[in-house]
């Protein structure tokens, strides 16, 4: 894992920012990211009412702090008290000190009134799966959620056992969405069908999320990884060999059809997003952020010069992506000249996804593993979750995020 902490700067970054904002139908999508969407018929990925930021160019350190905050309760004389992280006062009893727990009260878990339905509270979230169901996952799975479920991939090393499983948000038993694909990765859904890249089979595939119709909707890819829908195409990246300006960037309409190349010639390419009408995608091994119309024309360069920029989202509020070498968090904010540095002291940032207010990404680390959050344009970083092994996959709705544990064996959800 990487260790390294790097300072960021706008300083000899070039780019050209892209029209940025929300779709024709609301809806903000990413993987090797997150997906997130107003809700329609059929269950729809999370709100995103995104706003606009006047954030500009920023580098500096960001400070961490514990997301659960200080409750005020009062003492016998009337005096308010301030409880200490992760104790709150949660039932506006005057008498009571600080007699709540955040980090382990399925009612109160890591915000007073938040309530896991039933599941347990560890660390100040609700792990939505009981880890002795766990269905084994590998590295690079991802995660999509609706106005009802959670969905995700099983990623690399599950072979032909590889799948896509399902979960209500309330908790419960992983269920299949889809079994026997071999490697599956990035995930996106636009509330009536969820589709998916199968890396290892060089196909991208589309199911109703109640789980019928599977089928193909693009094959003869060489390695497929990110995925994201805006409700009418669904986009991928085809990675290939990871070298030598092989990378393309695909879409094709949902239900299947020609795809149509939107980019090619690229050093690796990992995480897409779609937005406003534009298709955002990062290329690690290139460095740079790129974006162009949806239905194809110019494709114009967003940032250069970053480090394995993997994560990647976009809203009204602007394009945002995980430095994940880099150990950084970056962005242009919408109306910003030039790129804005959220964070420079990660460890290992992967996937992101925003609401259009705040950004929230997993530090991908078995030592210093967290769900994190800042506003849009803002370099305050809080941690929402500590103590995750390796978390990996990120969505947001109006209420929670929602992400893997892959060390601790779990899909969890906090309040955001």
């Amino acid at each position: 894992m990487l260790r390294s902490v790097r300072s960021w700067s706008a300083v000899g970054v070039a780019f050209v920012l892209a029209p940025l904002g929300c779709s024709s139908n609301g809806t903000t999508t990413g993987t090797g990211g997150s997906t997130q969407s107003t809700s329609s018929a059929g269950g729809a990925t999370a709100t995103a009412t995104a706003t606009s930021s006047t954030g500009g160019a920023g580098t500096g350190s960001t400070s961490s702090s514990a997301s659960t905050g200080s409750s005020a309760t009062s003492s016998s004389s009337g005096m308010p008290q301030m409880c200490t992280p992760p104790m709150a006062h949660c039932d506006n009893n005057p008498a009571d000190m600080c007699e709540t727990n955040l980090s382990n009260d399925p009612a109160n878990c890591g915000a007073c009134n938040y309530s896991c339905g039933g599941q347990p509270c560890v660390s100040g979230s609700c792990q939505l799966t009981n880890p002795a169901a766990w269905v084994p996952v590998g590295d690079n799975a991802e995660l999509a959620i609706d106005a009802n479920n959670v969905y995700w991939t099983t990623g690399l090393g599950a072979a032909a056992g590889g799948a896509v499983i399902w979960i209500p948000k309330t908790g419960g038993s992983p269920q299949m969405l889809a079994s026997n694909q071999a490697g599956p990765r990035g995930i996106a859904t636009d509330g009536t069908h969820v589709f998916w890249a199968d890396s290892t089979g060089g196909t991208i595939m589309q199911i109703d999320s109640g789980g019928t119709n599977l089928k193909t909707i693009a094959q003869g890819q060489a390695t497929p990884i990110g995925v994201a829908t805006d409700g009418t195409n669904v986009y991928w990246v085809d990675n290939a060999t990871g070298t030598g300006g092989t990378g393309t960037v695909w879409q094709v309409t949902v239900g299947g059809g020609t795809p149509k190349q939107l980019g090619s010639g690229l050093s690796g390419a990992w995480g897409i997003s779609v937005s406003g009408g534009q298709v955002y995608w990062t290329s690690p091994q290139g460095g740079i952020i790129q974006s162009t119309p949806v239905g194809g024309g110019t494709v114009t360069t967003v940032a250069m010069n970053q480090m394995g920029p993997r994560g990647i989202v976009a809203s009204n509020a602007g394009v945002f992506w995980a430095n994940t070498q880099g150990n950084s968090v970056a962005g242009v904010p919408t109306g910003a000249s030039s790129i804005f540095v959220v964070s420079s002291m990660e460890t290992r940032p992967l996937n992101i996804a925003t609401d259009g207010t705040s950004l929230y990404w997993v530090n991908n680390t078995n030592m210093n593993g967290r769900v994190a959050k800042a506003a849009v344009g803002s370099m305050t970083v809080s941690t929402l979750v500590p103590n995750q092994v390796f978390p990996e996959g990120m969505a947001v709705d109006a209420t929670s995020v929602y992400w893997l544990d892959l060390g601790g064996k779990t899909v969890n959800k906090a309040p955001k």
